[in-house]
């Protein structure tokens, strides 16, 4: 009984497989940091990027399986499901000035 008392929740294991499936490199310039998220095969449109909780950067997602009319897939690399990293900003970081660029 103490083993499942100290499982973790479904909601975390859920989280953290997304966030693994979603590798990124943050890069600091003088001025501001660029966070650099690798994501083949998606467009802009499902990608979502956001402040939580004041000084929480959250891009979040979801790669759907494409099955066209022509031709099929041999071999699929891409996860396909929800995807999600997050990030913690600095306590001083200006939330209103964050962008995104695709």
């Amino acid at each position: 009984m103490n083993k499942a008392f100290n499982a973790p929740t479904r909601t975390y294991v859920r989280d953290a497989k997304a966030m693994a499936a979603m590798p990124a490199n943050v890069k600091e310039y003088p001025d501001s940091y660029a966070f650099i998220v690798d994501m083949p095969g998606l467009k802009s449109r499902g990608i979502k990027v956001q402040v939580e909780d004041g000084n929480m950067l959250v891009i979040s997602g979801e790669r759907k399986r494409e099955d066209g009319k022509e031709g099929k897939y041999l071999c699929i690399k891409w996860r396909v499901g929800k995807f999600m990293r997050k990030f913690s900003l600095l306590d001083n970081a200006n939330t209103d000035a964050i962008s995104a660029v695709y």
